[in-house]
């Protein structure tokens, strides 16, 4: 049975829908478009972008980035969309750079040598506000002070939080308006994006979304029944267990019986209601 229409879902659905932005990110030319404004370097050239990159990390937890790019000097770039807000979102940030620094070094690799690493985190709402942090910007650079004399210092490591709930009037602020928008639009300040948006939604690239959308929920559904199968599970434990539990007390409370121990010592010791008790007691008369 059919419980959607996915020509109306993926009408509805917008850049920050995961399995969307993901296919967006495939155009490295989409990757460059975003990384130029958003960091404000219209010189930079992506030369190799790869979505869902899995990063294995055999002492511990791996992760999935949603898109890791890299460029012509050799520094890498990940961008990385969050909606919900039900993680430490800076310490997430933490955590995928650490496995991307362990990812693109090998053994005898000199300090000195590691490539910078960029991490563009877009979230549906701004991080800061919540922390009080906040002065109404869309997005935020994090850098090294050292704080006994408030000189800034560089390891090659960025960090960059971009969010679409704060519209400060920036081109970036203009961007992310686009990113929650599930209309097509044309602005020329972001033809490739806006571009590769159209071609999703109404052009031949439907066909893919549409593919895509299916494995989507196909993937959800089995995620779902998974936690069904898991609150069954849990349900039939506990029925089963107060059975068991039931059963063993009518056992015990008929050997006190046949004990001659009182009727209300049995009924503090058991716990069985009256007409139980009073069935169990005329059972063994």
């Amino acid at each position: 049975m059919k419980f959607y229409d996915t020509q109306s879902v993926i009408e509805q659905m917008t850049p920050m829908d995961d399995s969307f932005f993901n296919i967006l990110v495939e155009d490295k030319e989409v990757c460059e478009e975003l990384l130029r404004i958003i960091l404000d370097k219209p010189d930079l050239v992506v030369i190799q972008a790869v979505p869902q990159r899995n990063m294995r990390n055999i002492f511990g937890r791996s992760v999935i980035v949603d898109v890791l790019c890299t460029d012509s000097d050799g520094s890498y770039y990940n961008i990385e969309m969050q909606k919900g807000d039900n993680d430490d979102h800076q310490k997430r940030v933490r955590y995928n750079g650490s496995v991307i620094d362990t990812m693109i070094s090998s053994k005898g690799t000199h300090f000195k040598d590691l490539p910078d690493v960029y991490i563009i985190y877009i979230s549906g709402f701004d991080i800061f506000k919540k922390l009080g942090q906040s002065s109404g910007r869309t997005v935020y650079h994090i850098i090294r002070v050292i704080e006994e004399t408030g000189q800034q210092v560089f390891n090659g490591y960025h960090e960059i939080y971009v969010n679409t709930e704060t519209y400060d009037g920036s081109c970036i602020a203009d961007l992310m308006q686009l990113f929650t928008s599930s209309r097509v639009h044309e602005d020329q300040r972001f033809p490739r994006f806006c571009a590769s948006v159209k071609y999703f939604k109404e052009g031949e690239g439907q066909k893919r979304m549409s593919g895509v959308f299916k494995s989507y929920v196909d993937e959800y559904a089995k995620e779902y029944a998974k936690e069904y199968a898991k609150e069954y599970a849990k349900e039939y434990a506990k029925e089963y267990a107060e059975e068991y539990t039931a059963k063993q007390s009518k056992e015990f409370a008929i050997k006190l019986f046949k004990k001659k121990m009182s009727y209300e010592d049995i009924k503090d010791v058991t716990n069985l209601p009256d007409e139980i008790l009073k069935e169990l007691q005329e059972s063994i008369k």
